[in-house]
């Protein structure tokens, strides 16, 4: 299938900085259009039922906040290892218990912010607050 241009370059205004050069995405509509046949209706359903049953189970767990926050934990570890962390998964959780660890302290400190910032967004989420700060500055 042949592509065409993904967007083109622009010139905007902005207030008080002058014009600024932005990218403009071409429409994104499917070229064919989308058809909903039966393999990708069926494929749909059953992505539909897992928040479902997610969620029956979490009515079974005696700890719904242990339970988030190992698959927090889980996510924010290699994502700190990829910015040059050091820090283990089995470090973070030696942290959180105030146990020793084999991690530089900072490094385990700056994953475990972010462990504390993630679930504040949750927080945030159920509540429907939302709050903007710089990471670096939480205290």
């Amino acid at each position: 299938m042949a592509q065409g241009t993904i967007g083109e370059s622009q010139i905007t205004s902005t207030t008080g900085n002058g014009p600024a050069l932005a990218f403009v995405p071409t429409h994104l509509s499917p070229n064919p259009p989308f058809q909903m046949d039966g393999t990708l209706n069926r494929a749909l359903t059953k992505a539909m039922l897992v928040p479902c049953r997610l969620d029956g189970i979490s009515s079974l767990l005696p700890d719904l906040d242990g339970f988030l926050n190992a698959y927090v934990c889980e996510e924010v570890v290699p994502s700190s290892q990829i910015d040059g962390r050091q820090s283990s998964l089995s470090d973070l959780i030696l942290y959180e218990t105030e146990e020793t660890h084999g991690s530089p302290i900072d490094d385990v400190m700056e994953v475990f912010k972010h462990t504390e910032v993630i679930k504040e967004g949750l927080v945030s989420l159920e509540a429907r607050t939302f709050k903007i700060y710089n990471l670096k500055n939480k205290e």
